[in-house]
């Protein structure tokens, strides 16, 4: 009896009165099984209800099945299919639509699984639900069409609507909203969207971020009513504008819980098929009882999720019970729990276990609580999450030798039709059980073998001494595309490429005439010969043998094809990778994303092609394969819908695939180009950047008409992937470099790169003893035109400032944006300040001259401070600030004019002398304090860290901020006690804060340039460590750009030794400086902050907005998080969460507080941080 085919039949079909055809019938549902091999597809009853078909339509192939389904659902339905059958067990929600034999379009909803895999891994059974969701589409397109037919289907249909405002306060229900949820509209209007769904369930998390990114959400989430009774709903939720201009949600839900029930009845029963199958294998190749009671609990519990399965067996002679064997997560309370016996006159052998062996009957208790004879049991089966138990008697010679135990964490688990099962699948265990003890090893031992040999993927074949074949196994159809009977009575050197037969033969001679008898060689490296010609790699093992007293040699050969391919890929995708994160070139990054490609698929001719920055046209990224004269006119063109498959895919993107370029309709006005270059196929992806917007497009040509390969699919999606990254990558590379030097709204230097110039530019004067002018300039009354006519206004202004500007000095000058309206001219080289004079006069007349704006002429003025070296100051800095304060006394002398810095100006050196001393005392007398600025995680609210600040509690003039002393501290050098002092205190209080309680926060400390220079900084931040007890990784230290990139290789080693001591590193004020993102990348940064004075006019400074936003990019690409300093707006706050801000710090949040403040905040935060995410809409 061939138990192995005959547990394959029980589980692969079913008719109409099977359990799943009932179930699914009595719900409404499709069930769909395919067996792939057999390339068999059964579907239940419902399909000819759905239809309209013949009874034979329930027996059919995938690809009859597949004309059923629309054309344009096919591709997306199969994609999704192949993925599952690689890898994935699960799938759902999958939306396609089926014709009936009338004709019509029904829309259908797929749910499934895989229930079998080969040994390889490779799906060979799967089983799916169809839900008829026709008029569940319907409902969602009659609701957008109109308002009169909306009303009559909000009051009629049999699905719930709602409607909410943005916050989830219940604006309206529909009855069947009130019928689902179980209460009356006027209820529900008192109600909030959070009480009606359980918060706790993920799906609802999901469904929520999915509104919020884009809009709308599609997906299942549990629904708690009126009853406080859960039930699954499927939601349908859109995001839109009534016209008085509010947000408001709409969601569309049905009540699917007695489909939930159904389906997880079918998939329940769906694992015990496969647990039944597996079990039989397990009856066949187990060679002892042991082997096959360990099999069965496992099986148990992998395919049906039991929270353990064991097996009870009986000591004959004391009538106690002991574990045979147990699998499941809770095999703990084996140790604990007491079922020592099946004695009835003790209340341990009167339950379950006891009763099921002693009257070998089956014994089911699906709810422990209600079950008397399990009480002395209730606390251990509390301790380990059991609700219902199951036990079975395995049967030898009608007498119970012991039982199958299986425990559920659900009540009711165990419904009649499991029970049927799993009673079928222990008489199975049964009969195999009275197998083994009749001694019928052998036989089982023959099928065993024949089973492998028939099924494995691996050739087997069998040698007589002269390396002739013998036997071989179907495998090898499979492996060299031979059949097995063509290959017996030949040499394996037909297996073999030629240059390797003659080792072949000199290693067999060697061996055989050393008179060895052990042979078992190995070779994981190998080459075979298909039939076909071609080479592959294979891995083969070599064995002597002895078979009916006649030597043997079995040789076991697998392909190595697939293996070798994926290794091959994962190797060129991370070298790849580094290409990419080292700052190769571009062009040199996507060759090699070519040559990986065509490596793998050597038919193959790819592209890489970009689209400009307009969008219209492309331009070459890597296409060495393709012909020369064909990618020159491709470039040449536009990217038009109608200029083959790259233009189409660009368009919808989509991939689109012309399987034969002569009549696809796409290339009506460039196929002669294709064709006349030999191009006869192509595959076309669009390559999206990380906001999803086009990139580029990735094609694969072939000079032979043909679909592509299922290898083609699987390699497309990794070269998207890492196109996209790559030219993402550069061009934020390429943003940041610009933004960090030049102004985004004018186009002219910034700062950051005027200070840079004017550096240099002092160099040479002193070199060559020449004078150098610096203008500083402020537009007078500007705000005005902001607040008047708004910022575009005020841009357009600002640009045409920068115009005229321009167009007043010489080539040889420079004019730079500072910010706002500030904007700076540097004069390299004048002879007499007079020429500085006339420059000043020449840009307040050319400013004078109206602007039209808004088609109104605007008169505007401009304030100009004129500074000059070596006259008034040796360095950038310095001449900036001397002519920064003239242009004020420009502006205190009534505007539109100039003045000329004097040292009369800087008069302040006794007030410094002053303050020197007053700071040297503070240090000695302690009178520092600290308070603690909060960091906030911008999604969750929570507290994740906080910033120790210094202040001066000055004894005359009261509390100071750092403003008035730390630059003065900076110069004098006396910053470097300083913090000392804030370092150890710093420490000190977090681990006090600890000590009392509080969670695991970070404390971050500022690190000034000379402290980070000095060389007894490592031993100061041991020293602080070690006497406050605070954990290293419980320390950030923060550090600028600029004292790290005055001499990055010593910075390097500093930081490299302060990341080895467990300490984090964060890059203050980032933005601001002038490191490279090459650099950048060097140096073992955890985090960056972005400097203030970006966050303070965004959203709406467009020119920081570009930066924010670049920084963040970049910052996420380096694995950084990335803090936001200074947030003290709503808009500020929504606009950092919105490109993807990790942390934020500011008076939005909070204020800097007093240590003992700071305790009281955190400890109230809780409650404080759900009311902030809930009024920001985190």
């Amino acid at each position: 009896m061939n138990l192995n085919n005959q547990k394959r039949g029980a589980f692969s079909g079913f008719d109409a009165e099977s359990l799943f055809g009932l179930v699914a019938d009595s719900v409404g549902l499709v069930i769909l099984v395919w067996e792939r091999l057999e390339d068999t597809i059964r579907l239940s009853k419902q399909w000819l209800v759905l239809t309209g078909g013949s009874a034979e339509s329930t027996l059919t192939t995938s690809e009859n099945f597949n004309s059923f389904v629309h054309p344009e659902d096919r591709s997306r339905l199969a994609a999704v299919i192949l993925r599952h059958l690689r890898r994935d067990n699960e799938f759902g929600n999958v939306e396609f639509r089926v014709q009936s034999i009338a004709g019509d379009w029904k829309w259908m909803s797929a749910r499934g699984k895989v229930l079998q895999r080969d040994a390889i891994g490779n799906a060979v059974s799967l089983m799916a639900m169809l839900t008829d969701i026709s008029e569940y589409k319907l409902s969602k397109q009659i609701l957008e069409e109109n308002e009169e037919r909306n009303r009559s289907i909000f009051n009629n249909t049999m699905d719930g609507i709602f409607l909410t405002t943005a916050a989830g306060a219940i604006l309206a229900a529909n009855p069947a909203a009130c019928k689902i949820t179980g209460y009356s509209e006027d209820e529900l209007k008192d109600l909030d969207c959070n009480d009606l769904f359980d918060v706790h369930d993920p799906r609802l998390a999901q469904l929520l971020d999915s509104r919020s990114w884009r809009g709308l959400a599609n997906g299942e989430a549990a629904l708690i009513r009126k009853d406080r009774r859960l039930i699954d709903v499927e939601l349908s939720s859109t995001v839109f504008t009534d016209s008085g201009g509010m947000q408001k949600i709409s969601m569309i839900m049905r009540d699917i819980t007695e489909r939930k029930v159904a389906e997880r009845t079918l998939f329940r029963l769906a694992k015990m098929y496969s647990a039944r199958s597996q079990c039989n294998r397990a009856i066949i190749m187990s060679q002892s009882r042991d082997a096959l009671f360990k099999a069965v609990c496992r099986i148990a519990v992998d395919c049906c999720n039991f929270s353990l399965a064991w097996i009870a067996l009986v000591n004959p002679d004391t009538s106690k019970v002991y574990a045979g064997a147990a699998s499941g997560p809770e095999r703990s309370f084996l140790g604990k729990a007491g079922f020592a016996t099946i004695d009835p006159a003790l209340p341990e052998g009167r339950g379950p276990i006891g009763t099921a062996i002693r009257e070998a009957r089956q014994y089911v208790c699906n709810d422990y609580s209600m079950d008397p004879s399990m009480e002395p049991w209730k606390r251990d089966w509390a301790d380990h999450g059991f609700k219902s138990c199951a036990v079975f008697p395995i049967m030898k010679e009608d007498r119970a030798i012991g039982a199958l135990c299986l425990y559920a964490p659900e009540k009711n688990y165990f419904d009649p039709q499991l029970v049927v099962l799993l009673e079928e699948m222990v008489a199975d265990i049964s009969f195999g059980l009275m197998n083994l003890q009749r001694g019928e090893a052998l036989q089982t031992s023959e099928t065993r073998f024949r089973t492998l040999w028939e099924t494995t993927t691996d050739a087997i074949l069998a040698l007589d001494s002269d390396s002739i074949i013998q036997y071989a196994n179907p495998a090898v159809l499979a492996v060299f595309g031979h059949q097995s009977d063509d290959l017996i009575g030949k040499s394996i050197e037909i297996l073999q490429p030629e240059r390797l037969r003659a080792s072949h033969r000199n290693g067999m001679r060697r061996y055989l005439d050393s008179g060895e008898r052990r042979l078992n060689w190995r070779a994981t490296m190998a080459t075979g010969l298909h039939r076909e010609g071609q080479e592959f790699p294979i891995e083969l093992s070599f064995s002597d043998v002895r078979f009916n007293n006649k030597r043997e040699f079995i040789a076991c050969i697998r392909d190595r094809s697939e293996s070798k391919r994926n290794e091959d890929l994962i190797t060129g995708q991370n070298r790849i990778l580094r290409m990419i994160t080292g700052g190769s070139d571009l062009d040199e990054t996507l060759t090699a994303i070519n040559r990986l490609i065509e490596d793998q698929t050597p038919d193959a001719l790819c592209s890489i092609l970009i689209l400009n920055d307009a969008g219209t046209q492309f331009e070459t990224g890597a296409a060495g394969s393709l012909p020369e004269g064909y990618l020159r006119i491709a470039c040449a063109q536009s990217n038009a819908r109608n200029l083959g498959a790259r233009g189409a895919a660009v368009h919808l993107k989509i991939p689109v695939i012309s399987t034969d370029i002569a009549s696809d309709p796409l290339w009506i006005d460039c196929r002669g180009q294709a064709l006349e270059h030999g191009l006869r196929a192509c595959f076309s992806w669009p390559i999206f950047g990380r906001l999803g917007q086009v990139l580029g497009v990735f094609a694969i040509y072939h000079r032979k008409p043909g679909e592509p390969t299922e290898l083609e699919l699987r390699l497309i999606q990794v070269t998207t992937d890492l196109a996209g990254l790559a030219i993402d990558s550069r061009r934020s590379e390429e943003r940041i470099r610009y933004l960090a030097h030049y102004d985004e709204l004018t186009g002219l230097p910034n700062r950051t790169m005027f200070s840079q110039v004017l550096s240099q530019v002092l160099v040479r004067a002193g070199r060559s003893s020449n004078q150098v002018g610096i203008l500083f300039m402020d537009l007078d009354r500007f705000k005005n035109i902001n607040d008047t006519l708004g910022h575009e206004s005020g841009d357009r202004m600002l640009q045409e400032v920068a115009k005229r500007i321009r167009g007043a000095v010489s080539d040889v000058d420079t004019v730079a944006r500072l910010g706002g309206d500030e904007f700076v001219v540097l004069i390299e080289n004048f002879n007499e300040p007079s020429a500085l004079v006339n420059l000043a006069k020449k840009l307040i007349d050319q400013l004078a001259v109206p602007m039209v704006i808004e088609g109104r002429d605007f008169h505007q003025t401009v304030s100009i401070g004129i500074s000059s070296y070596p006259t008034d100051g040796s360095n950038a800095q310095t001449l900036i600030k001397n002519a920064d304060m003239a242009m004020y006394r420009a502006k205190e002398s009534g505007r539109n004019n100039y003045r000329f810095y004097s040292a009369q100006m800087g008069a302040g050196s006794l007030e410094r002398m002053t303050l020197e001393s007053e700071l040297r005392r503070a240090i000695e007398q302690n009178e520092f304090i600290l308070h603690y600025q909060p960091k906030a995680n911008i999604e969750s609210g929570k507290i994740v860290g906080v910033e120790a600040l210094v202040r001066w509690q000055h004894p005359e003039k009261g509390l100071l901020s750092p403003l008035k002393f730390i630059s003065l501290a900076e110069e004098t050098g006396q910053i470097v006690a300083i913090g000392q002092w804030v370092l150890q205190s710093a420490c000190r209080q977090l681990r006090a804060w600890q000590d009392d309680g509080l969670p695991q926060i970070r404390i971050a400390v500022n690190l000034s340039a000379r402290q980070f220079a000095h060389d007894d900084l490592l031993s100061d931040i041991a020293v602080a460590l070690r006497q406050s007890g605070l954990s290293p990784d419980m320390l950030e230290l923060e550090i600028t750009e600029s004292m790290v990139m005055d001499n990055a290789g010593k910075a390097i080693r500093i930081l490299n030794e302060l990341k080895a001591m467990g300490v984090r590193i964060s890059m203050d004020d980032f933005g601001t400086g002038y490191s490279s993102l090459a650099n950048l990348k060097r140096f073992p940064l955890d985090s960056v902050k972005v400097d203030r004075s970006f966050i303070r006019d965004i959203p709406e400074e467009a020119n920081d907005a570009a930066i924010t936003h670049a920084i963040i990019a970049m910052a996420h690409a380096l694995k950084l998080t990335v803090i936001a300093e200074g947030v003290e707006t709503e808009d500020q706050l929504a606009f950092l969460r919105e490109h993807g801000c990790d942390e934020i710090q500011g008076y939005y949040f909070s204020r800097p507080l007093s240590a003992r403040t700071f305790q009281h905040f955190f400890e109230q935060h809780h409650s404080a941080a759900h009311n902030l995410l809930q009024r920001t809409g985190l």
